[in-house]
């Protein structure tokens, strides 16, 4: 998998989507693990990027739990 689109079609980037739009987020896009737990601790945050946790690479479907990603916010 590359540092692209990870918007799967279906429910998932629907879902993925209309979470987006929530947050005000333009891409969907991996960054890494490292940059993720920076995010969480409140460093580097950059609204145009959704952190992505190891677990999440590591499932068939990549959809976004807002409250568990941005619960340290």
């Amino acid at each position: 998998m590359t540092e692209g689109d990870v918007c799967q079609t279906g429910e998932s980037a629907q879902e993925f989507s209309e979470a987006s739009s929530v947050l005000a987020l333009r891409h969907c896009r991996i960054i890494s693990h490292a940059a993720y737990q920076q995010i969480k601790m409140g460093q580097n945050f950059t609204k145009s990027y959704v952190a992505l946790s190891a677990a999440y690479l590591q499932t068939d479907r990549y959809t976004i739990s807002v409250d568990h990603m941005y619960s340290a916010h």
